[in-house]
């Protein structure tokens, strides 16, 4: 099992677990982000005893406009 750790700030916003069934398996995940939720954000992938496996960090602006 791996885990999809999504932060916004500090804050963790979601935990999606998914099962790895073979040594090459792929997978994803999403996360719907509300509008007013602009800032940093960063996806961490975990392993079952807590090492992060992978990380990626984003920002989110407003849009044109607003």
């Amino acid at each position: 099992t791996v885990s999809h750790v999504w932060y916004y700030g500090d804050e963790e916003k979601a935990r999606i677990e998914h099962d790895v069934k073979a040594k090459s398996w792929r997978t994803w995940s999403s996360k719907r982000i509300a509008p007013s939720w602009t800032g940093q954000w960063r996806v961490d992938v975990v392993s079952p005893d807590g090492t992060v496996l992978g990380s990626k960090s984003f920002t989110i602006k407003a849009a044109s406009g607003e």
